[in-house]
C-alpha cells in the first residue's frame, strides 16, 4: 500500500532530523508521550501521516503567499534560556508571532488552550506580548473559512509562560539525561481538554496502568 511506503518514509525522515535541543512542542501538548518518543522505538500511525500531511499542506500554502511580503519571516528559529521555538510566519515590524492552525470544524469562536498555550511560549521566547493564531476552518464552506484570535498578555503573564516553559524543560532535561521513567513526566491522561491524544497514542497502555493505580491510591 503506498501509504505504509509513506508512513515509513516519514518514519525516516524524523530519524534523519533527529532534531537536537529541547523544542516548545515538546514541552506543550503531552511532554510524557514526547519523551516516550525520544527513549523508545514505535513505529508511526497513518493517524501520525494524517497530521504530517494535511498540517504540512496548510503550512507551506500560507508561508509561501506570506513569503511574498517583505515583513514576515517564515519558520523563524528562536532560543532562550535552553528552549528552541519554530515560529510559523513572525511579524517583524510589529514583533509578532503568528502561528497558523487548521480546525476541521465550521465555525470557531475561540482559540483552542494548547494553542494559546504554543503561540503564548513563543510570545515568551520573542519577547513579544502580542500574537495571533490564524486558523483555517476546512468544514466552513462559504465566503470566510479564516478566523484570527489575537492574544495579549502583561509583562507579569510573560514571565509566568516563561517560567512554566523553564520548569518543564528542566524536568524534561532530568528525565531524558538519567533515562528515567516518562511517567515522571506530566501527561494529558486525565486532563479531559487534551486527552484526546491518548485514542490512538502508542503509550497508552503504560499511561493507563500507571495513572489506574495512583487514582486508585488517591482514593484509599
Amino acid at each position: 500500500m503506498i501509504v505504509e511506503t509513506l508512513t515509513k518514509s516519514l518514519k525516516k525522515k524524523f530519524e534523519e532530523d533527529d532534531r537536537k535541543g529541547i523544542h516548545v512542542s515538546d514541552l506543550t501538548l503531552c511532554p510524557r508521550k514526547s519523551i516516550f518518543d525520544r527513549l523508545e522505538d514505535k513505529p508511526l500511525s497513518m493517524r501520525d501521516l494524517n497530521f504530517f500531511t494535511s498540517g504540512r499542506a496548510i503550512h507551506d500554502s500560507i508561508q509561501i503567499l506570506a513569503k511574498e511580503n517583505g515583513d514576515y519571516e517564515i519558520e523563524k528559529e528562536v532560543e532562550k534560556d535552553g528552549i528552541i521555538g519554530h515560529i510559523d510566519l513572525f511579524d517583524k515590524k510589529n514583533n509578532i508571532p503568528i502561528e497558523c492552525k487548521s480546525m476541521r470544524v465550521k465555525e470557531a469562536k475561540e482559540a483552542k488552550s494548547h494553542h494559546i498555550d504554543q503561540l503564548e511560549s513563543y510570545m515568551a521566547l520573542t519577547n513579544s506580548k502580542k500574537g495571533i493564531l490564524l486558523y483555517q476552518l476546512l468544514l466552513h464552506y462559504d465566503d470566510k473559512p479564516f478566523v484570527e484570535f489575537e492574544h495579549k498578555v502583561t509583562d507579569e503573564q510573560l514571565e509566568k509562560r516563561r517560567q512554566w516553559l523553564i520548569n518543564r524543560a528542566k524536568k524534561y532535561t532530568e528525565i531524558i539525561e538519567k533515562q528515567l521513567s516518562p511517567m515522571e513526566m506530566v501527561g494529558v491522561f486525565n486532563d479531559p481538554k487534551l486527552n484526546w491524544l491518548c485514542r490512538s497514542c502508542s503509550h497508552r497502555a503504560q499511561c493507563e496502568m500507571v495513572e489506574s493505580e495512583v487514582n486508585e491510591l488517591s482514593e484509599k
